[in-house]
């Protein structure tokens, strides 16, 4: 009898250090999971339409981005000042730093264009230029240096899909995660953006100032020719 219950005893022993053995490599799954970065999804156009870029297709085009980047603001917006009720700043960087771009993505799909909130001082490394939006960045830092108001335009781009382009501008809201260091963000927030986004540019902003930029392409459309 006492043979058999020794016996069982370690079995146990075996079954609970297996089980624990189990849930640690399962955190640890999640864990690795957790840390994937995201990608933006890839949307395949519905169909092809070709077009010529001229004075009315510019204005329509135009009219429709607009549109499209007021509403995807909007979804950003709401589902962050939600996250601040519910948790605080703290929790609201965390949520964005998870969701801001499956936000902007859901609109992409809804719309059938690709969007992109782009930046020089970029918070997140996928927002960052390349060298021909850096051209057109450039041009919108120029109007905002001369004090000239800084247009929406739409011009070719890669594929020949047309691109929506618009500035963003500094919001009150945005300082408490892109305003100084010390002053509009606090010290515990300053730590969680370092520790959340170790290679951070985007701080010491004031309201008004020129932010970044929404792109928005078109890829339902393939320009034939520009009048």
């Amino acid at each position: 009898m006492r043979i058999h219950l020794a016996l069982l005893f370690i079995l146990g022993i075996f079954i609970s250090f297996s089980c624990c053995n189990t849930s640690n490599k399962t955190n640890s799954k999640t864990a690795q999971a957790e840390k994937k970065i995201y990608h933006p999804v890839v949307i395949q156009p519905d169909t092809t339409i070709y077009i010529v870029l001229n004075d009315s297709v510019r204005e329509a085009l135009t009219t429709q981005g607009k549109l499209i980047s007021i509403r995807a603001k909007k979804a950003i917006k709401f589902a962050l000042q939600n996250a601040i009720k519910e948790g605080g700043l703290e929790y609201a960087l965390e949520y964005c730093n998870l969701n801001a771009m499956p936000i902007t993505d859901s609109v992409s799909m809804n719309d059938n264009v690709q969007i992109k909130r782009l930046a020089k001082k970029y918070r997140n490394p996928l927002n960052e230029t390349d060298e021909n939006e850096s051209r057109i960045y450039k041009s919108y830092v120029m109007q905002w240096i001369s004090g000239v108001y800084m247009y929406p335009m739409v011009i070719p781009g890669k594929n020949n899909h047309p691109v929506y382009f618009d500035p963003m501008l500094v919001e009150n809201l945005c300082l408490n995660c892109h305003g100084k260091p010390g002053e509009e963000i606090n010290p515990e927030l300053t730590k969680k953006i370092a520790e959340l986004y170790p290679n951070d540019k985007a701080i010491d902003f004031k309201v008004g100032e020129l932010r970044g930029m929404w792109s928005i392409t078109f890829l339902d459309y393939v320009i034939t020719d520009v009048k």
